[in-house]
């Protein structure tokens, strides 16, 4: 157990950058909890955008990887010219280059061919200079940001954190991961990183049951692993609220939010799929319509800020083409820029529907109601300890009426699950703060072992 006195500099560390809200709540909650036990600790960010951390969060930051480059806190915005929208040189021409599919696999293959070998070259002076960061920091607590995966290849999540673990260690720096979520883990190569990560941690706790027994059947790792809840249900909302102006209430029967997520989607997803995608849209397509149809305002809501809103404009014209354009345009759709603009988005809502898992989260802290469509086990994960198992809803195979008739049930059920969740919310946060106190120099406390 650490002693409050000799942390006087900590280190967030984690795959957070400007594109991602549900992350950077992670660190809000984070950083803020830190603060309340150590104020006088100095807390330095290592992210995947330096940049932005410093601007978002008021801390000095560094680079997670070489590769990491320093943007301004809007460059992934997917309507930041020369970017995704279109807007610029780049996406006519990557449009015009995939008319001859041969000729862009091959110039595609060549630009990771050259990051790979800019990468190898420049790898051993970042990994020094990384080492020297670390000297003089007393803890580095990982804030979530999925380090315990395999997107596609060994070489990203899971060697960044291999590589900062065994960096900390060198650096005699306690490594600690805090509620967590794990998988997928697919690579032979991503095991032997990741489980030798986990063996070198100073500490280590899981959001969820799923990746505690992920990370003992694929890793190997023996005994038994606490269990809390996510990091960002620590997060202290009340001062925060009552500083924001009460949202625009929309006209309607009731207002509910909708957050798509690239399900499928071959600009984002690891092997993407166009028809699963527009099927999905589809099938949502109808939910949506049914809503508009039943005098019920709907709102578009995103926190990956790069990915997101490309989906909401794929989303309209699906919309347009099968129902008119005249419904398209009744969906409501705000700018979000940061966590506060989604706060404000999802308090104007009564209802939200959700695929990202944050925004799964977010509204039960602010005494919303949220079904999840559930792409990975950790919605079903988080709502089951939420003790709303039923409201995780396949998203890959479902219809339009299975979706209607769950949304009813919610609102049947809406007050019971408000006091549920009432009673639960406490205990997650109490069950929270142990782990805090625990870690930063307070007594041990109870969790829930898997």
């Amino acid at each position: 157990m650490s002693d409050v006195k000799k942390l006087r500099k900590i280190g967030v560390w984690g795959h957070y950058h400007a594109a991602n809200l549900g992350d950077n709540l992670v660190v809000t909650a984070l950083i803020q909890n830190i603060r309340a036990r150590c104020p006088e600790a100095e807390i330095i960010g290592f992210s995947q955008n330096p940049m932005d951390t410093r601007e978002r969060h008021g801390i000095p930051a560094f680079p997670l990887r070489w590769s990491t480059r320093e943007r301004k806190a809007d460059a992934t915005r997917a309507d930041t010219p020369g970017e995704s929208d279109g807007k610029g040189w780049r996406a006519p021409l990557k449009s015009t280059l995939k008319q001859f599919p041969r000729l862009f696999s091959l110039l595609k293959s060549l630009r990771e061919w050259f990051r790979a070998v800019a990468a190898i070259v420049n790898e051993p002076l970042f990994l020094w200079k990384s080492y020297r960061r670390l000297h003089g920091l007393d803890l580095v607590i990982v804030a979530g940001s999925n380090p315990l995966l395999d997107w596609g290849t060994p070489w990203s999540h899971s060697y960044t954190t291999f590589k900062w673990a065994m960096l900390a260690r060198a650096a005699g720096v306690k490594f600690a991961l805090l509620s967590v979520g794990a998988g997928p883990i697919s690579f032979k190569l991503s095991r032997f990183f990741l489980r030798s990560a986990l063996r070198s941690a100073h500490y280590l706790s899981f959001r969820d049951g799923y990746s505690a027994r992920l990370v003992r059947k694929r890793l190997g790792l023996s005994g038994s692993f606490p269990v809390f809840a996510d990091m960002a249900f620590s997060l202290d909302f009340d001062s925060a609220l009552r500083e924001m102006e009460e949202p625009e209430k929309l006209p309607g029967r009731a207002v509910v939010g909708l957050n798509l997520v690239p399900f499928f989607d071959d600009r984002y997803w690891f092997k993407g799929d166009s028809a699963k995608y527009r099927q999905y849209l589809r099938r949502l397509g109808g939910f949506v319509k049914w809503l508009l149809d039943g005098d019920y305002a709907v709102v578009l809501l995103y926190s990956q800020l790069s990915a997101d809103p490309l989906v909401n404009k794929d989303f309209r014209q699906i919309l347009a083409e099968d129902f008119g354009v005249e419904l398209a345009e009744r969906v409501v759709e705000a700018r979000i820029d940061n966590l506060e603009d989604l706060v404000a988005q999802i308090r104007r809502c009564d209802y939200i529907v959700a695929g990202r898992f944050h925004c799964v989260l977010l509204p039960f802290m602010l005494g919303r109601l949220s079904i999840g469509l559930a792409y990975h086990p950790k919605t079903r994960e988080l709502l089951s300890y939420l003790g709303q198992p039923d409201y995780a809803f396949d998203i890959e195979d479902f219809r339009s009426e299975s979706l209607i008739d769950l949304f009813r049930k919610l609102e049947r059920d809406s007050s019971q699950i408000r006091a549920d969740i009432s009673t639960k919310l406490p205990e997650m946060s109490r069950s929270l703060a142990g782990q805090y106190d625990q870690l930063l120099g307070a007594a041990p406390i109870e969790s829930e072992p898997v």
